[in-house]
């Protein structure tokens, strides 16, 4: 977790929006008292008025997705000096709607995620069906192989008392 957090911070040096930091319990006692660290590592994130607990895993690829998406700001209606001019022109017109529209809209935009989710879910069901076929020959066939070995080896044992 050491080397993942430290790795994360080389990653975000120069990001003047991001701070990854480090504080050593023992030595900042009042500090952690005063944000209820109870054990290490724990990792706190946002507004030092309400910190959040970061609480996914702790190896380096899981901690830089979860930065890039919890800590770099990104493109928003309060962030437009962020947005490409696609993403303007998006807001700008979102901005326009209704709050009926933009209901419907975002229930559009959900059941295109729920339905992304089912596709992925049964097209991991079909590999694994894939993989329980493949795996269950290969058991078989080693199965078979190793008996055979077995065999040969055991013909080859009496041939020896046979010459």
């Amino acid at each position: 977790m050491h080397i993942a957090w430290e790795r994360l911070g080389d990653e975000f040096m120069y990001d003047e929006n991001v701070v990854i930091g480090r504080v050593d319990c023992e030595k900042e006692e009042t500090l952690c008292h005063r944000f209820e660290v109870l054990g290490t590592p724990t990792l706190l994130y946002g507004n030092p008025n309400d910190l959040k607990e970061y609480g996914g895993d702790k190896d380096f690829p899981s901690l830089k997705a979860w930065a890039v998406e919890a800590l770099v700001p990104a493109c928003s209606p309060d962030n437009l000096d962020l947005c490409n001019d696609l993403e303007k022109e998006n807001i700008s017109q979102w901005m326009k709607l209704s709050e009926g529209e933009m209901d419907k809209l975002i229930s559009g935009v959900k059941d295109d995620e729920e339905a992304a989710h089912k596709e992925f879910d049964a097209k991991m069901q079909e590999l694994q069906e894939q993989y329980n076929t493949f795996n269950d020959r290969n058991t078989l066939r080693q199965a078979r192989i190793r008996k055979e070995i077995k065999f040969l080896k055991e013909i080859r044992a009496m041939s020896k008392t046979w010459s």
